[in-house]
C-alpha cells in the first residue's frame, strides 16, 4: 500500500492536520519553519514523495529562506526526479538570487 492510499484511508486525520495548520499561531508557524530549515534535504524529499509542491513553493519564498537552504532543498529532490518540484525551486532561486546555485563540480572525460 503506497502513501496516497494510506492517506485516503484516514480522511479524518488529513482534515485534522489541515485544521491545525490553519489555526496555528505565528509562533507555532515560526517554530515549524525553524525545524524544517534545519533539515532541508529530508523536508524536500518528504514533500516531493507526497507531491506537496504547494508547501515546497511556500517554503522557498519565505524571507528566511537563504541560498543555502534552497540548495539543500534542491539536493533533497535530486533522487525523486520530480520536474514540477525542481521547477518551483529553481524559479525561487533564480528570482531571489539571480540563479546563482552552486553546481557540483564533475570531471568530464571524453573517449576518442
Amino acid at each position: 500500500m503506497d502513501e496516497r492510499e494510506k492517506r485516503k484511508m484516514h480522511p479524518e486525520i488529513k482534515a485534522f492536520s489541515q485544521k491545525l495548520r490553519r489555526e496555528a499561531t505565528p509562533e507555532e508557524r515560526r517554530l515549524w519553519y525553524e525545524f524544517l530549515k534545519q533539515h532541508p534535504r529530508e523536508t524536500a524529499s518528504g514533500l516531493t514523495d507526497r507531491r506537496e509542491t504547494a508547501i515546497l513553493k511556500w517554503l522557498s519564498w519565505q524571507t528566511e529562506a537563504d541560498q543555502a537552504f534552497l540548495e539543500g532543498l534542491l539536493n533533497g529532490i535530486e533522487d525523486q526526479r520530480d520536474p514540477q518540484a525542481a521547477s518551483v525551486l529553481l524559479d525561487a532561486v533564480h528570482s531571489r538570487f539571480g540563479g546563482q546555485v552552486k553546481e557540483k563540480k564533475t570531471t568530464r572525460t571524453f573517449k576518442l
